[in-house]
């Protein structure tokens, strides 16, 4: 069965893809054939009276060479050069299959003169017939035996597509995006300028910017574009050894390896020159019996060496053959920043005396303030930078500081890169996206080192936390992590601060303060991204459903490559919505395989943001399938009844009889539930929830939920001034009369020791549906109750229920107590909700004991 679905999956790729089903691709398929039909039956009307003739020799060699030339270019397009046509694919994808169909009807029921029975039309048109054939065979075979991992054919082009910046230098590749060809330009000019002149010494030229600013990529340029590749050495000494001793030889050895390259007879006395000098700067170790000893005091003190004699011949000598030779060359050298003080050191003794031969010119490219800092440790007590600055000036002839990138062509390139990526990935941002990431590029004055390492980082992260994170705060937490990896740090160590769930105030306080003190440049950014760290208000709501790092439900995602395991992923949602919405029955299937005890309320408060109200199909669905998977309300957790509060309220219109949604919930079991749970929630459209209880409204659900569960249901019903009160009345009298009063009396009763007014009023609205002889019924057992003191008595006892001793106490005092307040109060002071129910109990109590109160009611009205 699965093999089945794969091929037909396969040829709905093959012939279109796109989410089309089968009738809709069969009814294409159909549609284009038949044109495809009539177009071959017209050609052969309108052609006729050619096809009916014998070509001249002339002309059916001009057919074949066009035929030949359509067929070739088919052929390159398709089989040699994979051109990724948009005409070619739709040709290819969706006519193929069509005008295949239509020639093979065709050939089968109008030629006449088959398999190359007839003249030459008819000939061509056999070989057009099976060329068509085997082209679309050929293709069907191409697609569809790609087993799962074996290489898919448009990898390579999305390999090409997607591709992080791994090289050492913006400028590799002789393209410059940052401004740097003007400045690579004139700084290729003077080197050109010092070569043209024969020198007896060394020139060093100290290139100065910051880690990432762009020194390998002036030098990359200058290779690439203005200086031959023979007079350039590029010399890294970061690259070289365990210790600074091995600085000189290796240059050295660099040095000879580039002569030898370009050897000619007369450098073969300063090759051989040069070696020879190599081995009196070589360290040596001999390693005796028992001990070792090493010699390599001579870089660092060669006066002390008892060969510095010998080495400084050998060096003059090299210089006057250096002289001879006329070989300008220019040394870069990268990377001192890298290095460690003494290896530093060492790079300046190289330039300055070892190797300080003339028509040379080295370019030294450096942090100067690192540099110097560095130095500083080994020429300062106190490690003053100032030491340091001074010894790299006696070592540099010319210092060229690197410009700063123009901030535009900074923001240009960044949102280039970005978009780049979110393009590729498919990533779903806001309109202001460019706009945003300009303003990224401001804040953090990324180098264009640091602006690569962020598009790297982004192209990790962003495709994989796409649906899961908001692509704004990700990026934005991606360059904290990239320009200060502490902050990053120190965020996700002290998340309760920066989600505002911090209570402890001392700690949230010293939390602030070293926030403030070591990043006070990202104080305006982290406000924005966290409002809770400036005491502002954050909406839980909408920073859920926006998924921003904000949102304790979401900060943890930010963080890890993937969505937390107790979480739902947006990968997860689309496959239950595709389930649901394709009917195809598995929707149980894969909500059981989705949703456990563990992630259940997660998973429903992901469904409630993701409700979208214009969606009503899909709305329509996906709640009738949660209603079925759980047909009792009262073991719904509390997202559950957000969500459902949330659906409704999403599918009630204003103006409508909303017959689908009454449909749904007619049908499930809690309905009557859920009815009074929407109204209680403040869903009043139309008074829609209303008017279901009132239409489905059926008593015999008393017994089946708790007295919590159905007491709002009931209420709403039985108390409403909208509805019959006579209707109510029966329909409750004959409840009762089957199953007694108590489990009313509970839903409405409420303590009159906490409350009497409030109790009176619910004794007097359940006089409105219980007769008043149901009610001394039930009392008759307790007796009188007419004093608190005498009701705390007999709760202390336990020999009546609660509800009980409430409802007899009230039934015994409420005469009184209402006259009383009537004959010693004035009118101003009464409550709507008192004379409400003096007028009930006037109109369902007992007549005897209600004369006196409808008198002085009666004033009331006439004063």
């Amino acid at each position: 069965m699965k093999e089945e679905v794969s091929v037909v999956k396969r040829l709905k790729d093959y012939f279109g893809k796109g989410k089309t089903n089968l009738s809709k691709f069969a009814f294409l398929i159909l549609f284009s054939t038949a044109i495809s039909y009539a177009l071959l039956l017209c050609i052969r009307l309108a052609l006729k009276s050619i096809l009916n003739t014998v070509p001249t020799n002339y002309v059916i060699q001009i057919i074949v060479i066009i035929y030949t030339a359509i067929w070739s270019a088919i052929v390159y397009f398709e089989f040699m050069q994979h051109v990724r046509l948009l005409l070619f694919k739709t040709i290819r994808r969706k006519l193929l299959p069509s005008v295949l169909i239509s020639l093979i009807l065709d050939y089968g029921l109008n030629d006449q003169n088959r398999l190359f029975s007839g003249g030459f039309w008819s000939d061509l048109y056999d070989v057009n017939v099976i060329a068509i054939s085997l082209y679309a065979i050929i293709l069907t075979l191409k697609k569809l035996p790609a087993k799962k991992g074996e290489p898919n054919p448009d990898a390579a082009d999305k390999a090409q597509k997607f591709q992080f910046n791994s090289s050492p230098s913006l400028g590799v590749d002789g393209v410059d995006s940052l401004g740097r060809e003007k400045f690579a330009k004139d700084l290729a000019a003077i080197l050109i300028d010092r070569m043209a002149i024969p020198t007896n010494h060394a020139l060093t030229i100290g290139l100065y910017g910051p880690w990432g600013s762009g020194k390998s990529s002036v030098f990359d340029l200058i290779e690439k574009q203005h200086i031959s590749k023979e007079k350039i050495i590029r010399f890294q000494p970061w690259y070289m050894g365990k210790d600074q001793n091995n600085i000189i030889p290796e240059f050295l050895k660099l040095l000879i390896s580039h002569l030898e390259n370009r050897q000619s007879n007369s450098q073969q006395k300063l090759i051989y020159g040069l070696k020879k000098y190599l081995k009196f700067l070589t360290t040596i170790s001999i390693r005796p019996p028992g001990f070792i000893v090493n010699f390599k005091d001579y870089m660092s003190n060669p006066e002390l060496s008892k060969d510095f004699e010998d080495a400084q011949g050998m060096r003059e000598h090299i210089i006057e053959l250096l002289k001879a030779a006329r070989m300008p060359m220019v040394v870069f050298i990268d990377d001192i920043d890298r290095l460690d003080n003494k290896e530093i050191q060492m790079i300046f003794k190289l330039v300055r005396l070892i190797a300080d031969f003339p028509n040379i010119t080295y370019v030294l490219a450096m942090d100067e303030k690192h540099v110097a800092k560095s130095l500083s440790q080994l020429y300062s007590k106190d490690y003053e930078e100032k030491v340091g600055l001074e010894y790299i000036s006696k070592f540099i002839h010319v210092q060229l500081y690197l410009p700063r990138v123009d901030s535009y062509l900074m923001i240009k390139a960044f949102q280039t890169s970005m978009m780049k990526i979110i393009n590729d990935y498919t990533i779903e941002v806001e309109n202001d996206y460019i706009d945003f990431l300009g303003g990224i590029a401001n804040h953090f004055q990324f180098t264009p080192r640091n602006m690569e390492r962020v598009a790297n980082i982004a192209m990790v992260h962003m495709p994989m936390l796409k649906k899961e994170t908001n692509p704004k705060d990700l990026l934005t937490l991606l360059a904290i992590k990239i320009d200060n990896p502490e902050l990053f740090a120190f965020i996700y160590k002290n998340s309760s601060v920066f989600l505002g769930e911090q209570k402890d105030e001392a700690v949230l306080k010293e939390q602030r303060e070293k926030l403030y003190i070591q990043f006070p440049s990202y104080i305006s950014l982290l406000n924005k991204l966290f409002p809770a760290l400036g005491d502002s208000s954050v909406n839980k709501l909408l920073s859920n459903k926006n998924k921003l790092i904000c949102s304790s439900v979401h900060f943890d995602t930010y963080f890890q490559y993937a969505v937390p395991s107790l979480m739902v992923s947006n990968e997860q949602l689309q496959k239950f919505y595709t389930a649901i919405l394709d009917g195809d029955h598995e929707g149980g299937a894969v909500y059981e395989e989705l949703v456990t005890d563990l992630n259940r309320e997660e998973f429903f408060h992901q469904l409630w943001l993701d409700i979208a109200p214009e969606q009503v199909e899909k709305n329509m669905k996906i709640l009738k399938f949660v209603l079925d998977q759980h047909q009792d309300l009262t073991k719904f957790n509390r997202q559950m009844k957000i969500f459902i509060n949330e659906m409704f309220k999403a599918l009630i219109k204003e103006d409508s009889d909303n017959e689908k949604v009454t449909s749904i919930l007619s049908n499930y079991k809690d309905g009557l539930l859920i009815a009074a749970q929407l109204n209680n929630n403040g869903i009043k459209k139309g008074e829609w929830a209303q008017k279901y209880i009132f239409a489905h409204m059926d008593l015999s659900v008393l017994l089946e939920y708790s007295d919590d569960d159905v007491k709002s249901a009931f209420n709403l019903w039985a108390f409403s001034e909208e509805n019959d009160i006579q209707n109510i009345r029966a329909m409750v009298s004959d409840w009762v009369s089957r199953n007694g009063i108590w489990k009313i009396v509970r839903m409405k009763m409420t303590d009159p020791l906490e409350d009497y007014s409030f109790a009176f009023y619910n004794y007097a609205l359940l006089l409105s549906i219980l007769p008043i002889e149901v009610i001394e019924e039930a009392v008759e057992t307790i007796g009188e109750i007419s004093s608190e003191m005498e009701l705390k008595l007999y709760l202390r006892t336990g020999d009546f229920r609660k509800e009980q001793l409430e409802l007899a106490y009230m039934h015994s005092t409420c005469y009184a107590n209402t006259l009383n307040q009537l004959t010693h109060s004035k009118g101003e002071s009464w409550t709507y909700t008192f004379v409400k129910a003096v007028e009930l109990l006037c109109k369902y109590g007992r007549p005897e004991n209600t004369f006196n109160i409808k008198e002085e009611l009666s004033k009331h009205y006439t004063q």
